[in-house]
Order: structure tokens, then sequence, then C-alpha cells
């Protein structure tokens, strides 16, 4: 992942992921950084999503769909 902002940015992840509770990361403007989850207890098929707070601001976005 690349912050591509002006801005810090905490709490990042990504779901599903097994460690859900423990595998956070944080970016600094223009950094850059590999991030691995582990997806193998999605389920049967659900969304992607990412989460993070940015600017003070707690932000979601659903990214794709998974299906196994």
């Amino acid at each position: 992942m690349t912050n591509k902002t002006s801005y810090f940015i905490d709490s990042i992840r990504i779901m599903p992921d097994r460690q859900l509770e423990t595998n956070y990361i944080s970016l600094k403007p223009n950094e850059s950084k590999n991030h691995r989850t582990d997806m193998s207890g999605g389920g049967t098929d659900g969304a992607y999503v990412i989460e993070y707070r940015i600017g003070g601001f707690f932000r979601s976005k659903t990214f794709g769909y998974y299906s196994n």
C-alpha cells in the first residue's frame, strides 16, 4: 500500500482477516508498506473491505468480492 496523501493514515486493516484484532498498520505521507492478511477464515463468500482513520475521521470502503 502507498499513502499518496499529505495525511498520516492510521488503523488500516483489510477484512476478512483471521488476525482482525491485531493486524493493523499505519502509513506516513508518501510511505509504502507491504501488508499480508490471512483471508482463509472469510466464509463462503463476501466482500473485501478496507478500514482506516485519516484526518481524525474513520473511513470504510468495500472494494471487491470473493467466493470460496
